[in-house]
């Protein structure tokens, strides 16, 4: 919503101003985008250490789908059908030392709740005898159970501008 009516602040001072204003939109996107994203990367690692889901405020579908650009090792896919205005993005990211992880996040408004879960080892032999299948509904069955959703919210100091 906000970004909406900055974007046509921007759009209106773009004439007097040469299009200057409007750059200057793009460019504070394009950071407050590339920071959101770290800060969702730190949550996803957080949800994966502690197993519970993470509620993270003021955070836009740009900056979710620049962390599955980013680290994502296949493409999200996301579900309209849960809710109007519900995205559920879900996802395999790889992060460093870790390996592949199972992420979900769910967007309303400015509000994303992520989950993370540690994807299990995926073999010949787990394929043939089943296990790998069994292992993987275990760990996405076990991170929807019970999950405890803890509210971080992006105070007005912690802006990288």
């Amino acid at each position: 919503m906000i970004t909406g009516i900055l974007f046509l602040v921007s759009l209106l001072l773009a004439i007097p101003t040469f299009g200057l204003s409007f750059i200057g939109f793009v460019l504070v996107k394009l950071f407050y985008d590339r920071w959101t994203a770290e800060n969702l990367a730190k949550h996803v690692y957080l949800s994966l250490k502690n197993g519970e889901s993470y509620d993270l405020f003021r955070v836009n579908r740009a900056a979710i789908r620049r962390l599955f650009i980013k680290y994502g090792t296949q493409t999200p896919w996301y579900d309209v059908s849960r809710a109007p205005g519900e995205l559920c993005y879900m996802g395999t990211l790889s992060f460093a030392g870790i390996g592949k992880v199972g992420v979900f996040a769910t967007y309303k408004g400015d509000r994303v709740t992520i989950r993370a879960v540690k994807e299990p080892e995926m073999t010949v032999e787990n394929l043939m005898d089943g296990s790998f299948v069994r292992q993987l509904v275990h760990a996405h069955a076990q991170s929807f159970s019970g999950a405890q959703s803890k509210q971080a919210t992006v105070e007005e100091d912690e802006l990288p501008f």
